[in-house]
């Protein structure tokens, strides 16, 4: 690529990005007090995309990808500073010199937004590509964007928008849990195996990726047996880890799926009617818990000991995890039809200091061994609502998506982050924080994950 051409591709990525920031006002404001217990927003007047975007230039073709993959773990540690002063996100742009092809990582810190917020990040971005692509150059030399006022479309709230319903019984249920002595009232669904610790903190990370042929024959055989591919991948999960932890370290689970609350906020309400929640960069996620009783977690771990030939789940041991995919699957509809009522963001009001809270919590025994979010599918080109398998012939498309999560300490041992891209591979990853989980556990659980699922559509 010439020195003219890189130039127009550079200012052309740029000004892009700077037009998706100038509709994200989440991404224009830095945080004050983010070590107090009552942070809050500041309003800033301009936003200098010069100490947020990043190039790099990738040359040798063959190792791109793990460049890529260095990429993303160097990010997950690299923490956000002076928040006083500029927005708590980067955007590090990798520019392949053997191909046409960018990856474009964009990292953001916890309270700018959710994981369907970097999806939306993506494809307002992939639409602002193409719109420039047809457009005049413009130029953005000094990228110095000036914001103007973020507050007057600030994304609400959930509380201001809808009501958040607890029950009585689901609070003294919720508060049970949190507080009752574990010595007294132990917890077999609880991860042990996987203790607790603040230092050191570094997060490590595995991916692997199914290809779209048997991707889509994966979601079909998951309609067949009612359930989702969510489901399917917390029930894959489950069955390897019983394989690889004993009864006695591990005799039950409980693990966690993520909630994407936007789809129950109302479009333009009347306070805010600029609100489009699927648009809009927030925080708009809650969890949902299941458990795994020993009953079952001893069931299933009775047929890996006699059944699994060469990796390859048989029939029998096939059934059962349909089941726990269709049982799961029914837990989300369930919760999805409940809407809002007893969500677990609902009781957030009843904790008054949120530090303390963090500080007791690294003190317990961890209760979820999972945590899995899948962002869904993004779209090669939602401009133009493209079906075509292949990148369009001019402009830009997305071909790949990966979600890698930064670990939590005090909350699951595993995260699991799922996307794919239309008419294309599916990537899961996983990452944990190093010398409380051990990276064998992750890698057999990888390699049983991708054997499996390549199974199931090979079927």
């Amino acid at each position: 690529m010439g020195e003219d051409a890189r130039t127009k591709l550079v200012n052309t990525v740029n000004r892009a990005i700077g037009h998706v920031i100038s509709r994200a006002p989440t991404l224009q404001v830095g945080i004050s007090g983010e070590d107090s217990n009552k942070p809050f927003w500041i309003k800033l007047e301009t936003v200098d995309l010069n100490e947020h975007i990043k190039w790099t230039t990738l040359d040798d073709a063959t190792d791109s990808d793990q460049s890529v993959q260095a990429a993303v773990a160097a990010q997950l540690d690299t923490r956000f500073f002076e928040l006083g002063v500029r927005p708590g996100w980067r955007v590090l742009v990798m520019n392949h010199t053997a191909s046409d092809i960018l990856d474009i990582l964009f990292v953001w810190n916890h309270p700018h937004g959710d994981g369907i917020s970097g999806k939306i990040f993506h494809q307002l971005l992939l639409e602002a590509l193409n719109v420039m692509e047809r457009g005049p150059e413009g130029n953005l030399s000094d990228l110095i964007l000036k914001v103007g006022d973020s507050s007057k479309e600030f994304p609400p709230a959930t509380e201001s928008l809808v009501a958040l319903p607890v029950t009585p019984l689901f609070v003294l249920k919720e508060a049970w849990n949190d507080y009752k002595p574990p010595s007294l009232f132990p917890g077999k669904i609880e991860a042990s195996w996987a203790p607790i610790r603040t230092l050191p903190y570094k997060t490590r990370f595995q991916s692997f990726l199914i290809p779209e042929g048997i991707l889509s024959k994966v979601v079909t055989i998951c309609h067949d047996h009612k359930t989702t591919l969510t489901a399917l991948l917390n029930s894959l999960v489950l069955i390897s880890l019983a394989s690889h932890l004993g009864q006695e370290n591990a005799p039950a689970f409980a693990s966690s799926t993520a909630i994407d609350q936007r789809r129950f906020l109302p479009p333009h309400p009347l306070a805010y009617r600029w609100f489009e929640p699927k648009k809009t960069i927030a925080n708009y996620v809650s969890i949902m818990t299941h458990e795994y009783d020993s009953d079952l977690v001893g069931q299933i771990r009775s047929k890996l000991s006699t059944d699994v030939t060469h990796g390859i789940l048989p029939e029998a041991t096939l059934s059962l995890l349909w089941s726990i995919a269709a049982r799961v699957r029914s837990e989300i509809a369930k919760r999805l039809e409940s809407g809002l009522q007893n969500d677990v963001v609902g009781l957030m009001r009843f904790v008054p200091n949120w530090r303390k809270q963090f500080l007791r919590d690294v003190k317990k025994v961890r209760k979820l061994s999972w945590f899995l979010t899948n962002l869904g599918v993004f779209e090669e080109d939602p401009a133009t609502n493209s079906t075509q398998p292949s990148r369009p012939e001019t402009g830009w498309s997305i071909s790949r998506a990966q979600f890698t999560i930064s670990t939590e300490t005090p909350m699951a041992a595993l995260l699991l982050g799922v996307a794919s891209v239309k008419n294309q591979s599916l990537v899961v990853t996983c990452t944990w924080q190093d010398t409380v989980v051990e990276a064998y556990l992750v890698e057999s659980l990888m390699a049983d994950m991708d054997r499996w699922l390549t199974q199931i559509g090979s079927q």
